[in-house]
C-alpha cells in the first residue's frame, strides 16, 4: 500500500513538472526574443574631456555604441554651472541693493510668496532658450527685463530646490545625435512625473525629438510619488524603452525603485541598465577589468542598457583613455554577439502566473510527501486524504494570491527537494548492493534536480522577476537549512534503529572523547570559519577574498559564464566521492560527511535558478560549466585516492616477517646464515591420529 502511494505521488510530481515546463519554455523564448544590448555614451562626458563631439560619436558608433545619453537642463543645474543666479523671493525684501529693487518693481502685480524662486539670467542665448521653452508650458511663471535691457528675471511660483524644474534639453546635441545616426536616451527626473504641467511637455518633447530611451534614476524617495491620471494616459500612447537605472555599485541584487503605476504601464518595454563611471586602476590587461564588469553585468544579469563614460586612468593621457574605451566597447559588442539595435518592440509575454503558482504549490507538497514516506513506517489512515485536501486548498489559494506565493513556493521546492535527495542517497546506500546502487542514486538525484529546476525557473519567470522588480527572498535559509536536514536524514536512516534519540547526545559525546583533541579542535574551528565565510559571501560579490576574486575574473575570461567554486571544487567532488565510497565500501561516517558536503552542490544548483535577474539560459550554461569542471576535478581526486590505496596495499603485501623474507648475512664471514625454523611440538592425541592416518593410507 505504501509503494502504491509513492508511485501515485511520483506520477503527480511528473505531471506538475510537465505543466511547469510550459512556463520554463516560455521564459526562455521571451529572454531569447527580447535579448538586445544597448551600449551608450554620454554627451556631457565627451564635452568635459574636450573631444570633438561629432568625430567622437562617429568613432564610438563604429565600435558598437548606438545610443547617446543626454542630461536635462534644470534651473538648479544651470545655477551650479554659473549660468544663472537662483534666489528666493523673500531675500528681495531684506536686501536694499539696486538689483533687488528692480526685481521687486518688475514683479509688481505678479503674485509671489516668500518661498518662491527667482532666476536672474544675463546670458543672451540662455535667456532666449528659457523664454522659448517655458512660455508655452509653464503657467505659474513670468519673465521680465530689467532696466539695463540685458538682464532678465524668471519668477516661478511653485519652484523650490527640492522640486526642480526641467528647462529643456540641448537641441543642438539632439540634432547632432540624429545626424550621426545614433539614438537619444534622455535622463528624465522621476519626481516631475506627478507635476500637472509635464504630460503635455513630455509627449511633445519625446515625439518631436525621436527619443528612444527614457532613463529613470534608481531613487527610492522620488519614485514613490503617484502619477497623475493625465500622465498615465500620456504614457500609454508613448513608444519608447524605459530603462531601470542602476549605479555601478548596484549591479547586484538591488531592487529598482519604480512607480508601481509606471511599471504596470511600461513593463513590457522595460530593460535594466547601469551607469559605469568610476576611475579604473589598470592592470596588465589594461581595460580588461572594466570589460569584465560590462560583460558580467550584461550577460549574467539581464542588463541590456550599458552606459559608458570615457576611461579616466590617471597614468595615461586622454587620447589613450579614449582609444581604450573604444576598444573595450568594440570587444564587448563583438564577444556579446547580441543585437545592438537602438529600439525594442513590445514583446508579449504569454505567461500564466496563476497556473504556474498552482502547479508549483502541488509540486512542493508532493516532494515533501515523498520525503516523509522515507521515515513514516506506518502512515495514519487519514494522512494521504489530508494531504490531498491540502493540495486542493493550495490550488485555491495559489490562484488568488499567485503574485505573492511564487517566490515562497520556489523556496519550498528547493528545501523539499534537497531533503528528499539526501534521504534517497542514504537510503539506497543502506538497502541496495552492487553497481545497481550507483545508477539508482544518480537517477534519483538527476530526476529530482531537473524537476526542481524547471519548477523554480517557471515560478520565478514573471516579467516582474525578469526586470528585478520582484525578488526571490530566502537565500540564506535555502543554503543553511538543507545541510541541517541532511544531518537529520543521516541519523534517521543509519542510526535510528541502533541509537534512540535520548541516547544520541551521550553517544556523540563519547565518540568525541575518543577522537584526538589536537586534531578535533583545529578541524572544528576550520569548519566553522568555512561555514561562516560561505554564508556571509553568498550573494555579496564585494565580500570575497582577493585571491578568489582574481580566480573568478580568470574563470570569466575563460568560460564567459564562470562556474561556481562551491560546485566544481567542493560539491561535485563530495558527491562523486560519496558514490565511490558507496561502491567500494567505506565507513558510514565518511559517507555521511560527504553527503552533507554534497548538499552544498544541490543547493547551489537550485539557487542559481533563483537569481531572477539572470536569464535561464545563462544559469543552464553555468551549471553545465560547473558539471564539466566538477567531473574533471572529481576524476583527478578519485584517481589520486585509488592510487594511494593501491600503493598502501602493495606496501602491506610486500612487508612480511623477517624470518620468512630472506636469509640473514653474517657480517664477519659474509655468508648467509641458515634460518632454523622452530619445531612445533604436537600433542599426544594428535600424534596418534597422524599414525592412524598413515596406516590407513598403507592399507589402501
Amino acid at each position: 500500500m505504501k509503494k502504491e502511494r509513492v508511485w501515485i505521488a511520483t506520477l503527480i510530481a511528473t505531471v506538475m513538472t510537465l505543466i511547469l515546463l510550459t512556463g520554463f519554455v516560455q521564459r526562455i523564448a521571451y529572454e531569447t526574443d527580447s535579448r538586445k544590448f544597448f551600449v551608450s555614451c554620454d554627451m556631457a562626458n565627451l564635452k568635459e574631456q574636450g573631444k570633438n563631439t561629432q568625430e567622437a560619436l562617429q568613432t564610438l558608433q563604429d565600435a558598437g555604441a548606438g545610443v547617446v545619453t543626454v542630461e536635462p537642463m534644470t534651473v538648479k543645474g544651470l545655477q551650479e554651472a554659473g549660468r544663472l543666479e537662483l534666489i528666493t523671493y523673500s531675500s528681495l525684501f531684506i536686501n536694499e541693493d539696486d538689483i533687488s529693487r528692480q526685481i521687486r518693481e518688475s514683479l509688481d502685480g505678479y503674485p509671489m510668496k516668500n518661498e518662491n524662486l527667482v532666476a536672474v539670467v544675463r546670458d543672451a542665448s540662455l535667456r532666449e532658450f528659457m523664454s522659448l521653452e517655458l512660455s508655452y508650458r509653464y503657467s505659474d511663471y513670468t519673465n521680465r527685463f530689467l532696466e539695463d535691457g540685458e538682464t532678465m528675471v524668471f519668477a516661478f511660483q511653485n519652484l523650490t530646490h527640492e522640486n526642480d524644474l526641467i528647462v529643456g534639453y540641448d537641441y543642438q546635441d539632439l540634432a547632432l545625435i540624429e545626424s550621426v545616426g545614433m539614438k537619444a536616451a534622455v535622463v528624465y527626473p522621476s519626481y516631475t512625473f506627478e507635476h500637472s504641467v509635464y504630460p503635455k511637455y513630455f509627449n511633445e518633447f519625446v515625439n518631436s525629438n525621436s527619443v528612444s530611451f527614457v532613463i529613470l534614476r534608481n531613487n527610492p524617495y522620488d519614485n514613490k510619488k503617484p502619477l497623475s491620471e493625465e500622465m498615465k494616459a500620456t504614457l500609454r500612447t508613448m513608444d519608447f524603452t524605459l530603462v531601470v537605472w542602476e549605479n555601478e555599485n548596484q549591479i547586484g541584487n538591488e531592487t529598482p525603485h519604480l512607480y508601481d503605476e509606471l511599471f504596470s504601464i511600461m513593463k513590457y518595454n522595460t530593460v535594466r541598465g547601469f551607469h559605469m563611471d568610476k576611475i579604473v586602476d589598470y592592470d596588465q590587461s589594461l581595460y580588461r577589468y572594466r570589460f569584465y564588469q560590462w560583460f558580467n553585468s550584461a550577460i549574467e544579469r539581464n542588463t541590456a542598457f550599458i552606459h559608458t563614460n570615457l576611461l579616466e586612468n590617471p597614468d595615461v593621457d586622454k587620447d589613450t583613455n579614449f582609444h581604450l574605451t573604444v576598444k573595450a566597447i568594440s570587444d564587448f559588442t563583438g564577444f556579446a554577439k547580441g543585437e545592438t539595435t537602438a529600439s525594442r518592440e513590445k514583446i508579449p509575454y504569454p505567461y500564466s502566473q496563476n497556473t504556474m503558482a498552482m502547479a508549483g504549490g502541488i509540486l512542493a507538497l508532493t516532494l515533501l510527501y515523498l520525503y516523509l514516506m522515507f521515515f513514516m513506517k506506518k502512515t495514519p489512515s487519514y494522512f494521504t486524504e489530508s494531504y490531498f485536501g491540502l493540495m486542493i486548498v493550495s490550488v485555491i489559494v495559489s490562484y488568488a494570491l499567485s503574485e505573492y506565493l511564487c517566490a515562497l513556493y520556489a523556496l519550498a521546492i528547493m528545501l523539499a527537494s534537497c531533503g528528499f535527495i539526501t534521504a534517497v542517497m542514504f537510503y539506497l546506500d543502506k538497502h541496495t548492493q552492487g553497481k545497481k546502487k550507483l545508477f539508482l542514486i544518480l537517477g534519483a538525484v538527476c530526476s529530482t534536480l531537473v524537476s526542481s529546476v524547471i519548477g523554480i525557473a517557471a515560478l520565478l519567470g514573471g516579467i516582474e522577476f525578469y526586470t528585478s522588480t520582484a525578488f526571490f527572498y530566502g537565500v540564506k535559509i535555502s543554503l543553511l537549512l538543507p545541510v541541517l536536514v541532511t544531518v537529520v536524514n543521516a541519523y534517521l536512516i543509519y542510526y535510528r534503529e541502533k541509537i534512540s534519540l535520548k541516547e544520541l547526545p551521550k553517544a556523540l559525546w563519547s565518540r568525541l572523547k575518543q577522537m584526538n583533541k589536537w586534531i578535533l579542535v583545529p578541524v572544528g574551528v576550520a569548519v566553522l570559519l568555512i561555514v561562516a565565510y560561505y554564508l556571509i559571501r553568498s550573494g555579496k560579490s564585494n565580500l570575497i577574498l582577493p585571491i578568489e576574486d582574481s580566480f573568478r575574473k580568470w574563470l570569466t575570461d575563460v568560460f564567459y559564464i564562470r562556474p561556481r567554486f562551491k560546485e566544481f571544487l567542493f560539491g561535485y567532488p563530495a558527491f562523486f566521492l560519496f558514490l565511490y565510497f558507496c561502491w567500494s565500501g567505506v565507513k558510514t561516517e565518511w559517507k555521511i560527511a560527504l553527503g552533507i558536503c554534497a548538499t552544498v552542490l544541490f543547493t547551489s544548483i537550485l539557487n542559481t535558478f533563483c537569481h531572477t535577474f539572470t536569464a535561464v539560459t545563462v544559469s543552464l550554461l553555468r551549471v553545465v560549466n560547473g558539471l564539466l569542471c566538477g567531473v574533471v576535478v572529481s576524476a583527478v581526486l578519485i584517481g589520486l585516492i585509488i592510487l594511494v590505496r593501491y600503493l598502501i596495499c602493495r606496501t602491506k603485501n610486500q612487508k612480511m616477517p623477517v624470518a620468512n623474507e630472506a636469509p640473514a648475512f653474517d657480517k664477519a664471514k659474509e655468508k648467509p646464515l641458515e634460518v632454523v625454523e622452530p619445531v612445533k611440538k604436537q600433542a599426544p592425541k594428535q600424534q596418534v591420529k597422524n599414525k592412524q592416518k598413515k596406516r590407513s593410507k598403507k592399507k589402501r
